[in-house]
């Protein structure tokens, strides 16, 4: 659904399908459990990919960023998976494009907006 949406992105890149992926998932966990369940799953996933080959700061950085939004379009929209599904799709469209998270402020206080990385 998320590479749907954005067919112009390449795979390669922490981008707007990987910021509207990560909403979907972490919205329809809080809806189907609860907060601490996503945020601790969202955790352990940021965590364990830092094993992986291609791990960057910077896309971990946007990731925990947008786990703050994904958990509160979750509960906001609790009774509706596609309200979930359609308001990550308009939010990744919408995600600030940022060359490096941490030229914003990480703790996403108003959990309204995602972020995607900006390539060359």
């Amino acid at each position: 659904m998320a590479k749907a949406a954005f067919p112009d992105t390449t795979d390669t890149e922490n981008n707007r399908v990987d910021a509207t992926r990560h909403c979907i998932w972490n919205g329809l966990m809080a809806k189907g459990a609860n907060r601490g369940f996503a945020e601790r799953m969202a955790t352990a996933h940021e965590i364990d990919g830092k094993s992986k080959p291609g791990w960057h700061r910077n896309g971990a950085l946007m990731d925990e960023y947008n786990n703050k939004t994904d958990v509160q379009v979750g509960l906001r929209n609790e009774g509706s998976p596609g309200t979930i599904q359609s308001t990550c799709l308009r939010y990744g469209q919408e995600a600030q494009l940022v060359p490096e998270p941490d030229t914003i402020d990480l703790t996403n206080p108003n959990g309204i907006g995602l972020i995607a990385l900006r390539h060359p």
